[in-house]
């Protein structure tokens, strides 16, 4: 029977060596695949990409520049702090962070965050708050960072000089946890002329690499590249394990019983009426994909989410007035399970003894920006190279790059005068 949905409704944005147990590669407590919880990445908000986090009843986010915790059994938030007599108003609180933090997570009994290329932690509480270390450069596009097995990852999309032209590039580097000397590896780095799209998942001692590579500019390729790789991360050995040209790009990607799950979008998902999706599953101990039949998605569908087996889509209504999003939640055997509606711009973030859990607002309300104007530059319906100044720095700040990496341009067709 279908659980009922439960709704957080949060903007998401999204923490000394004594805050993490350094590990060395060969630790006999990592020798195993199965699921270690508390060293492991937890699977349960993947959607997030690691801007969300629970500890048994109690859910710790970053909404503007405060550290929040939610008490479930208490239904209850505030701001963590675990100071005495703190006024929790000013940068002397535990629970304020830098506005360019990216990412939030539980390890060992330890909250992290990264604000810009510091590492801190503190207790669960918020008491006995300190810097970790110094990592490597975060600027660009969709900055993540993750701790797993004693180790930390980072990933971006950057911008870089190849050949003399501009490039994008999708980098992913790797750290030694409480290690204030640099222990930085280069565990993936390449070179693209169009906008990539990239994931990173962890399963066991695998951490895997989705890199999707449009052959033109987004929204008019009909064509994507798609590679996977396998990091192993006790032989700290990565290889190619997938490689195909397709007329679909990765959604969003969830790993269960040691196989990956992805949800594609077709290339041409923003001309189409409601869209199409599909998902795919990859054997990667046979090294074998199979691909779902397509599933036609409700006129007007922008978002489409998987969640534990359960497809979700969404539809933001056209009314300025009344900004909600509408969703529908379909089983794997695409039965409409539930529906209604949502403030905001509904992302589901993940699922757990709670039911499907949903942040709104996000971008818009951290940015500042309309919500409307937000999703018409996200869909190509405005051009966000016409942008004025102002909401171009708002998105830049929240999104922890250059104003400039905000902008498109067809490398192709500018030439030097």
């Amino acid at each position: 029977m279908y659980r009922s949905l439960v709704f957080i409704c949060l903007c998401v944005v999204f923490l000394c060596s004594s805050c993490g147990q350094r590990a060395p590669v060969h630790d006999s407590r990592f020798q195993t695949e199965d699921y270690l919880i508390d060293y492991d990445v937890s699977p349960e908000y993947v959607n997030a990409e690691g801007t969300f986090c629970r500890d048994e009843s109690t859910y710790y986010d970053i909404i503007g520049q405060w550290i929040l915790y939610y008490d479930a059994a208490g239904g209850q938030w505030d701001k963590l702090c675990g100071k005495a007599e703190c006024s929790h108003e000013d940068k002397s609180c535990n629970a304020f962070v830098d506005p360019l933090t990216f990412g939030i997570q539980i390890y060992d009994q330890k909250l992290y965050w990264l604000s810009g290329s510091v590492l801190y932690c503190a207790d669960l509480d918020g008491s006995h708050r300190e810097q970790v270390q110094q990592l490597g450069n975060m600027d660009g596009l969709n900055p993540r960072f993750y701790i797993h097995r004693g180790y930390v990852y980072t990933s971006r999309i950057g911008t870089e000089m190849s050949d003399g032209a501009n490039a994008y590039t999708v980098e992913v580097m790797r750290y030694e946890l409480g290690q204030a000397e640099t222990t930085e590896k280069c565990i993936y780095k390449e070179y693209f002329e169009y906008l990539p799209m990239y994931f990173c998942r962890f399963d066991g001692n695998q951490m895997y690499i989705l890199v999707d590579v449009p052959q033109g500019m987004y929204g008019k390729a009909e064509k994507c590249m798609r590679n996977l790789y396998a990091y192993d991360v006790s032989e700290q050995q990565i290889e190619q394990i997938w490689s195909t040209e397709e007329s679909w790009s990765a959604n969003n990607i969830q790993i269960r019983d040691h196989e990956i799950y992805f949800l594609d979008l077709r290339l041409d998902f923003l001309s189409t009426e409601g869209g199409i999706v599909r998902y795919s599953q990859f054997d990667p101990a046979a090294r074998t994909m199979h691909n779902g039949e397509e599933i036609a998605l409700e006129p007007g569908a922008l978002g489409a989410y998987m969640v534990d087996g359960y497809l979700i889509t969404s539809c933001y209504t056209a009314d300025p007035e009344e900004r909600y999003d509408r969703y529908w939640v379909y089983a794997e055997d695409h039965a409409l399970v539930g529906n209604g509606s949502i403030t905001h711009y509904a992302m589901p973030i993940g699922k757990d003894e709670m039911g499907i859990l949903m942040s709104a607002g996000g971008l818009a309300e951290r940015s500042g920006v309309n919500l409307r104007t937000l999703l018409e530059y996200d869909n190509r319906a405005m051009d966000i190279n016409r942008a004025v100044g102002g909401t171009l720095t708002a998105l830049s700040k929240v999104l922890g790059c250059q104003m400039e990496d905000l902008l498109e341009y067809d490398y192709a067709e500018v030439t030097e005068e």
